[in-house]
């Protein structure tokens, strides 16, 4: 399965990324904002999306 992994917070998507890695998905990228996060959303069709509800420029709800 692919991961994308969406948080304002660098420190906050090394976390979520670490926690994740024991399980068999493929990161395909990590955004700090809803419109980096949606732009890649579109290129990779990730299964699964972690996603902070407060970001700059476009939050995540």
């Amino acid at each position: 399965m692919k991961l994308l992994i969406v948080d304002d917070s660098n420190i906050m998507r090394k976390a979520i990324e670490k926690y994740l890695s024991d399980l068999s998905l493929t990161l395909v990228g990590c955004a700090g904002d809803g419109e980096s996060a949606l732009t890649m959303f579109r290129k990779e069709l990730p299964d699964l999306v972690t996603l902070d509800i407060t970001m700059p420029r476009m939050d995540g709800l």
